[in-house]
């Protein structure tokens, strides 16, 4: 039999709210689909709940949720599972549960500027 604990491989920001995260194997429902399995830390969660709001995908690789917030660009963050199995009932291990990444945000656009009064008095 296997025993062989699963690790947290990898993780990417996809967008300014949400990330990829990927195991070493795959991954055992439903631990690894609950919101509460997963946590954010450092400077670059930005506006980021703890958790996520959703998780889908699997079984392997996870696409994390997050409504109406976001990272702050360029920053480094930090994703951390737990409570989770692999296929086989092995616990993730927690000296490999956790990775580091860069957060993805989206700049400000300045749009419809109006310049008040329209011609300057010398």
């Amino acid at each position: 039999m296997e025993t062989v604990s699963p690790t947290l491989h990898s993780a990417a920001a996809v967008t300014d709210h949400s990330l990829s995260a990927a195991f070493s194997e795959p991954m055992l429902a439903p631990g690894s689909t609950t919101p509460g399995s997963y946590a954010v830390s450092g400077m670059g969660t930005g506006s980021l709940l703890p958790s996520p709001t959703g998780v889908s995908g699997g079984p392997a690789v996870f696409t994390l949720d997050w409504a109406s917030c976001e990272m702050r660009n360029g920053v480094s963050l930090t994703l951390t599972a737990s409570g989770m199995q692999d296929a086989l009932g092995n616990p993730i291990n927690p000296a490999t549960n956790n990775v580091s990444l860069t957060g993805k945000g989206t700049a400000p656009v300045f749009s419809d500027l109006t310049v008040m009064p329209p011609e300057a008095v010398v």
